[in-house]
């Protein structure tokens, strides 16, 4: 049975993560909170945002291999290639 994908919801909210929690801590090491950081910066961003922003972005990248991966085991058939054809000409209009 094939699954079918949806695509993540693109956020720009940090309350997507933390809607009704409270902040809190993470360590990392002074190297990554730098990048973080200077990452953050040159985005206009806060660190939080940034953080959202790239397990956002790190999502849809995972969905997009997915989806890639589906498309892969389950190639178009030639009835998708001969409909594929008339849409891509001017064949439908008539």
């Amino acid at each position: 049975m094939t699954e079918i994908l949806t695509r993540p919801q693109q956020s720009r909210d940090i309350d997507r993560y933390t809607s009704g929690m409270p902040f809190t801590t993470i360590k990392v090491s002074t190297e990554l909170r730098d990048k973080l950081k200077e990452s953050a910066n040159e985005s206009g961003r806060t660190i939080a945002e940034q953080i959202s922003y790239l397990v956002d972005r790190d999502e849809r990248w995972r969905w997009g291999e997915e989806l890639a991966r589906q498309v892969r085991e389950n190639p178009p058939d030639q009835e998708y290639w001969d409909e594929f054809e008339i849409w891509q000409s001017d064949k439908w209009m008539k």
